[in-house]
């Protein structure tokens, strides 16, 4: 099935693959992957298959989501970089622990995704539901403080006492710092909670869906979360 946004996708996806290109990174358009708002590319490197890329469009917002799909790691951050105009390449420190944050609201549930990072490497990735009292109507807010939360007790279950967040809904700086005053009972309790945590904590502000990594791999798991049986 061809979109009704085909050639505004078609656009975006031509501008990524001569981007791509440029850094010796061949890519094509899968024709018989079209979905209405997406568009997917499959990427080669040296002529191996390496994954691929998945370019939304939202119609409303007028602007464009990826969603990297990317199995050759030498070439995932060139492509992040490419894709986010080299703007938040270079967040990420990889020194100490730092932590991405996300939540996720669909169909009158609220999850949370968090990811834990020593040194750069992965050790720890968290994710849940919120109950729905909980939740207090503030639907996917909610999820994003709440993998504060988990984060914060999980370092503070390990002894670690200095730590960088990355999130993407500014409330959860804002709240936690005292700048926003707590008026829900949830932003209340939070608020509280991270007073109480005395965890040392470097807050980065990043823009969502616009191709973070790790910002975006905590997304994933906030949504898998949702679907999850287990």
């Amino acid at each position: 099935m061809k979109s009704p946004y085909e050639k505004i996708l078609r656009e975006k996806a031509e501008e990524q693959i001569k981007k791509l290109k440029k850094e010796k990174i061949d890519s094509s358009i899968i024709d018989n992957q079209w979905e209405e708002y997406c568009v997917t590319l499959e990427l080669k490197n040296k002529g191996k298959e390496s994954g691929k890329i998945k370019i939304y469009y939202s119609p409303n917002r007028n602007n464009f989501k990826y969603v990297n799909q990317i199995s050759d790691k030498s070439i995932k951050e060139t492509a992040l970089q490419i894709q986010t105009g080299n703007s938040d390449l270079n967040i990420y420190n990889d020194k100490g622990y730092e932590i991405d944050v996300d939540g996720s609201f669909q169909n009158g549930k609220t999850s949370y995704g968090a990811i834990i990072r020593k040194e750069g490497k992965v050790i720890k990735k968290l994710s849940g539901i919120v109950s729905v009292r909980d939740v207090d109507g503030s639907r996917q807010i909610a999820g994003e403080l709440q993998a504060v939360i988990e984060s914060v007790n999980w370092c503070l279950k390990k002894s670690i006492t200095d730590v960088t967040i990355y999130y993407d809904y500014a409330g959860i700086e804002n709240w936690a710092r005292g700048r926003w005053m707590a008026k829900k009972n949830i932003t209340k309790q939070y608020a509280m909670f991270m007073n109480k945590a005395g965890l040392k904590i470097e807050w980065h502000k990043i823009k969502s869906h616009t191709g973070v990594y790790w910002n975006e791999e905590a997304d994933k798991l906030a949504i898998n979360a949702l679907t999850s049986k287990t």
